[in-house]
């Protein structure tokens, strides 16, 4: 993606523990982890109709299916 808040390579590369990128449109979160230079070396995608939760040092848990409209 071109824009920054879609772009995870930014974030990696600022060493941003863990970005969630949230896809309303199609109900989803991809949240990556574990940033090595510009790259996550992990993600996950997640569906709204359960729930995130950060790493257990950020202690961040939402509930997706409240996203919902």
């Amino acid at each position: 993606m071109s824009s920054l808040l879609g772009n995870p390579a930014i974030y990696a590369s600022a060493h941003v523990l863990e970005y969630w990128l949230v896809l309303p449109e199609k109900k989803l979160v991809e949240r990556f982890a574990n940033p090595q230079g510009d790259l996550y070396l992990s993600s996950q995608i997640i569906a709204f109709n359960t729930f995130i939760e950060s790493r257990p040092e950020l202690s961040i848990v939402v509930e997706l299916s409240r996203l919902q409209a």
